[in-house]
């Protein structure tokens, strides 16, 4: 009877936190629909993409070939005005696989973003929603049984004063929701910040900035957690060098007995421009997270393909990054080299899932006439899953074309090569893959 009791108050939950969800991804159509038709920049596209692949199921041996069509439809739409401003982007898509390696399935990913300024530099409510794919376990392949449509809805007030005509006093409330597909990490935000910012010149100015960020995990298992930051920022802009430095601490405090954590934090980020042509960035970061925050900066870019992460735990962790970039571009070409090193290190010993990445990319764009454009890449990282005494080492390489056929029709190729070479004997793979499609904007509306 208790079990039964048990199960049908987990019911009740469950449907209710599903409302609850409901309800906020409504908040950004309802936004848009109150707006002044006749403002609105939209387009309405569907397309169609064939995808072959050597190794559907990324495996080391008994490799599966595999046709997958992919019949898609994405929506976009703007507005920007003194009051409004809206930026979405969706897209619909059925992947149907010939083999029976993989379960047909259906997914809708994108993003939106919604402010609407009901006092003119006073007062501001944001709404926010993304979906995305992610990895549930950075460990496996990243195939289709290993990924979960990760739902992110935010939605709260910023009030802002001007105390002086250089200062800003902001005041943030933000309640978040971030739903997992498979897994048990869905979870609940409250966001308190209050913030002043202080001008020292026209391009310089430093502030101070406090928070608690309350969370509520759904799983009864996940302790809740009362992540509390207090932080110093310096920004200073110029023609040719932007700089941002940030100092704090944070404490994260957890129920049912699991241990607090703290940490001083702190970011580091510079963007050099010396010529018109060239770019350099170099980001040195420290934070303490838990997953839902994760995937709540991490998620969303539309067209953006699975994200590589541990979307199934609601743990809490200190990760550490360095990125740095090189851009040199010109009006028909661009290149890009990159490196990345991020650890991930998670406070509690029987969660194994502590990482070492480490990248470095190149990147090539040209533009080869008005309508096409074609690239390639090739990519090194070797990641190290230090509680598990698992190494990899990747090499990922790949080429793209882009042709705008006509003002509606966009064709898009490309072909992919991915290596995993793994200590561990199972996880190694190698695999191709092909894809050429199409995109036909069947409404296209755009303010003239």
């Amino acid at each position: 009877m208790t079990s039964r009791l048990t199960s049908i108050g987990n019911e009740v939950s469950r449907r209710r936190s599903r409302a609850r969800r409901f309800a906020a991804f409504l908040a950004v159509p309802a936004l848009t629909a109150a707006l002044p038709a006749a403002a609105l920049d939209y387009t309405i596209g569907a397309g169609y993409t064939l995808e072959t692949t050597d190794n559907v199921g990324r495996t080391t041996d008994n490799e599966v070939s595999d046709l997958i069509n992919i019949p898609q439809v994405q929506a976009s739409v703007s507005h920007l005005t003194s009051q409004f401003e809206l930026d979405a982007n969706y897209r619909f898509e059925r992947r149907i696989y010939v083999e029976d390696l993989f379960q047909d399935r259906t997914r809708l990913t994108g993003s939106a973003q919604v402010a609407w300024h009901a006092i003119p530099e006073r007062l501001r409510l944001n709404v926010s929603n993304s979906r995305t794919e992610a990895t549930i376990q950075s460990l496996a392949q990243d195939i289709e049984n290993n990924r979960q449509l990760t739902t992110v809805t935010s939605v709260g007030p910023v009030l802002s004063l001007r105390p002086r005509p250089s200062d800003r006093f902001n005041l943030e409330y933000r309640f978040s929701d971030v739903t997992e597909e498979e897994t048990d990490s869905d979870s609940e935000r409250q966001l308190f910040r209050i913030g002043y910012v202080a001008g020292l010149s026209a391009n310089r100015n430093i502030g101070i900035e406090a928070s608690r960020d309350s969370v509520e995990f759904e799983a009864d298992f996940a302790p809740s957690l009362d992540i509390n930051n207090a932080s110093v920022t310096y920004n200073s802009r110029s023609e040719l060098l932007d700089v941002q430095l940030k100092a704090g601490y944070s404490n994260i405090e957890r129920s049912l007995g699991a241990d607090d954590l703290n940490a001083f934090v702190g970011n580091l980020s510079v963007n050099w421009t010396p010529t018109g042509g060239s770019s350099f960035n170099v980001l040195l970061r420290r934070t303490l997270s838990d997953q839902s925050e994760n995937l709540l900066r991490g998620t969303g870019q539309f067209g953006q393909g699975s994200v590589i992460d541990n979307s199934e735990l609601n743990d809490v962790f200190t990760e550490d990054t360095v990125r740095a970039s090189y851009t040199l571009s010109s009006p028909r070409n661009s290149v890009t080299l990159a490196f990345s090193l991020q650890n991930q290190d998670y406070e509690d010993d029987f969660v194994l899932r502590d990482e070492d990445e480490t990248g470095f990319s190149v990147n090539v764009q040209r533009r080869v006439t008005p309508r096409i454009t074609a690239g390639a890449s090739i990519e090194f990282v070797e990641r190290d899953f230090l509680a598990l005494g698992v190494k990899d080492d990747f090499v990922l390489g790949g080429a793209n074309v882009r042709w705008q056929l006509s003002r509606k029709t966009l064709v898009r190729a490309n072909v992919g090569w991915e290596e995993r070479d793994s200590s561990r004997s199972d996880l190694g793979f190698s695999q191709f893959v092909g894809r050429i499609g199409f995109i036909y904007n069947l409404v296209d509306r755009q303010q003239r």
